[in-house]
């Protein structure tokens, strides 16, 4: 095994998660590793972790942080061993052949080590919380047993007194109803003979009220049909005026907008022509000329004519005609200098 040199400025450069190794790359035990890294926390976590996980006695495992703290170095196993030889003990901790591992059965035995850690934490957390739930339910079940005794009280006392009025109660009904049951028997003798009478003019009377309806209803039956009848044919006609005179002034104006479409179209034809007639050049005096025009199907012809008056004063008038036999008249002047 290769030297190392482990002191406590180890702890505060790699932090909680460092890991010390041997030069030709073995480590040292996952338990020792874990010993060494815990001196970065705190006293309890390292002393817990020396007894726990390294097997030591409370005083072993004070000796051995010590020395560390105290700026002890070790270049082998045997030099922590000596730790605990010099103060008489013996761990024999050097001559422990699982002392060193590779690197893989060291990532492995931690990861196994730091999820027990965490599963300790967790079981330690939650037997403090449920310890505290019990107190809270040991609280709310007396409170509940309290409240329950206390109704059954109340229950108890009410129930009695209702026992009472309710006896009462009974032998005043049992009185009523043998009266009850001998006036019904006389009442039923004399309704038996009232309904027989009642009986007899009912199916009488029932009888000519059916005949009745049966005639009302088959002669309003002839009336209304026809009536429905006559209301369906009116509202058939309505609606079929209403249609016709729509589709009529829907057609009237589709055709006023068509007509003056075309007129528009077509004075603008005209105003082409008129425009694309050439004035009178500047050498001569008098020119007459033609033009034709054409937009949205819409065509025009246009005749005019333009004269010097001045040298510099030259007038211009035009005519034109379209398809849709609508005149057009232009007439302009300018002076030129």
């Amino acid at each position: 095994m290769k030297n190392v040199l482990i002191a406590a400025a180890l702890f505060s450069v790699f932090g909680a998660h460092a890991e010390v190794k041997l030069a030709n790359g073995d480590q040292f035990s996952p338990a020792m590793n874990d010993f060494l890294i815990s001196l970065s926390d705190n006293y309890s976590r390292a002393q817990e972790v020396a007894q726990r996980r390294l097997g030591l006695t409370t005083s072993e495992a004070d000796q051995l942080i010590a020395a560390v703290r105290n700026g002890r170095t070790f270049s082998s196993a045997a030099d922590i061993n000596s730790v605990f030889t010099s103060n008489g003990g013996s761990n024999n901790y050097g001559t422990d052949p699982t002392a060193y591992v590779k690197n893989q059965d060291y990532s492995k035995d931690k990861s196994s080590q730091s999820n027990r850690d965490k599963t300790q934490d967790q079981l330690i957390s939650e037997k403090a919380n449920q310890s505290d739930l019990s107190a809270e339910l040991t609280k709310r079940d007396k409170s509940l047993s309290d409240e329950a005794t206390d109704r059954k009280k109340a229950d108890d006392k009410h129930d009695a007194a209702l026992a009472g009025q309710e006896k009462r109660i009974d032998g005043v009904q049992s009185v009523a109803n043998s009266a009850i049951t001998q006036t019904e028997a006389n009442a039923a003798d004399v309704a038996r003979l009232d309904a027989q009478k009642a009986d007899k003019a009912s199916m009488i009377k029932a009888q000519q009220q059916a005949d009745d309806a049966w005639d009302y209803a088959s002669e309003n039956g002839v009336a209304i049909k026809k009536e429905g009848r006559l209301r369906s044919e009116g509202d058939a006609q309505t609606l079929k005026s209403a249609n016709a005179y729509t589709d009529q002034k829907v057609n009237q104006l589709d055709g006023r907008i068509d007509d003056n479409r075309k007129r528009s179209s077509a004075g603008i034809s005209s105003i082409a022509a008129m425009a694309n007639i050439p004035q009178v050049s500047q050498s001569s005096t008098l020119s007459v000329g033609a033009g034709v025009g054409y937009y949205d199907s819409e065509q025009a012809i246009a005749v005019g004519f333009s004269t010097r008056i001045h040298g510099n004063i030259v007038t211009k008038a035009s005519l034109s005609n379209n398809t849709q036999q609508e005149l057009a008249l232009g007439a302009g002047v300018s002076y030129e200098w």
